[in-house]
């Protein structure tokens, strides 16, 4: 088949339907570029992921977000308007005396953040469950295969997806040898993210959420209920990055109760004490690329990475320093510079 422009089915594949994939999307429909948003999930958001549990609500992947540059505020302040958007006034405690309370304004959706996640893909053109597992470049296009063996085609490809994913793609599929190996520095911790019912308040959990001291083998606790997302007392647990993988196979093999039954009492006993009762263990999260290493100033400040000679964009949270306000600037600054490539 003729490989030309004409039978293209878009100008751009994103793949990934994270804040950094909708991000650039949304751009580039502002610009009027055709896009296609192929996510192998069963829903968009990536790590601003919530869960429901009964009447309980947890956000299990990203907390809440803060606001510094001015097109990421134009962005809020839309959501806001149309009501899918909450300040968070706690206050928090810490356990660290070097952790400064944050000046800028905390940002939680009342529905969970994935539901704003979902609230604003809507009119975008996203194919869920769909899993790229290999990537061929021909003079003029792209073709993304699927595991299952469907196919798309397109001018240009952005990948928004974690370092190593991205990798494993390009690696697998034999293009792009030059991004590929950009990507070795970008390195990841992993998050174990526990999800409890408890019947009180713990002290830590007075001002709403907790950062434990930095040695800690808890990095997070947060109460949903403070953030409006339920009524009940639903807390959020995440796991500092050591312990998280000295435990990330134990958890696949027990149910979570078993699980917490056994390591309240070793393992994870600072996290006995911080919740002050064994509570209900409704679920545990396994986030493999859950929170970007610290790289150098130089890298932190990078938007993205690109071959034009390719017509590939890589984006995602890793750029920037790993914030969602960065995977949102990651998205939005590869598709500008996308349009101003096809002016």
């Amino acid at each position: 088949m003729d490989e030309g422009k004409d039978f293209l089915n878009q100008k751009v594949i994103i793949i990934g339907a994270g804040i950094a994939g909708l991000s650039a999307a949304h751009r580039l429909k502002e610009g009027g570029v055709d896009c296609v948003l192929l996510e192998k999930a069963r829903g968009v958001g990536g790590r601003m992921a919530t869960r429901s549990y009964g009447e309980l609500r947890f956000d299990f992947g990203a907390q809440y977000f803060t606001v510094r540059d001015p097109a990421f505020e134009k962005e809020v302040q839309n959501w806001k308007s149309r009501g899918w958007l909450n300040a968070w006034r706690a206050e928090f405690l810490s356990g660290d005396a070097k952790r400064r309370q944050e000046p800028q304004e905390r940002w939680v959706s009342p529905d969970g953040i994935r539901r704003l996640m979902a609230k604003w893909s809507e009119g975008l053109t996203i194919q869920l469950e769909w899993r790229a597992n290999r990537l061929e470049r021909s003079a003029e296009a792209w073709k993304v295969f699927s595991k299952d063996g469907r196919l798309e085609r397109a001018e240009y490809v952005m990948l928004s997806c974690p370092a190593p994913q991205a990798i494993d793609l390009l690696t697998s599929s034999e293009v792009s040898k030059t991004l590929a190996k950009e990507l070795e520095s970008f390195q990841y911790e992993p998050c174990l993210a526990l999800l409890f019912e408890l019947s009180r308040l713990p002290t830590c959990l007075e001002k709403g959420a907790f950062w434990p001291p930095s040695e800690s083998s808890v990095r997070w606790i947060a109460n949903n209920q403070d953030k409006g997302l339920c009524e009940g007392l639903a807390v959020t647990v995440h796991l500092a990055g050591a312990v998280s993988e000295e435990l990330w196979e134990v958890v696949e093999r027990e149910e979570p109760q078993e699980f917490w039954k056994r390591e309240r009492k070793g393992r994870l006993r600072a996290l006995s004490d911080f919740l002050e009762e064994p509570g209900i263990l409704h679920g545990i999260h396994r986030w493999r690329y859950s929170q970007p290493k610290d790289r150098s100033a130089d890298s932190r400040s990078q938007s993205f990475l690109v071959s034009r000679r390719e017509a590939l964009y890589i984006i995602g949270d890793a750029f920037l320093g790993g914030r969602v306000e960065g995977a949102y600037l990651s998205g939005r600054r590869a598709a500008e510079d996308l349009l101003k490539e096809t002016s």
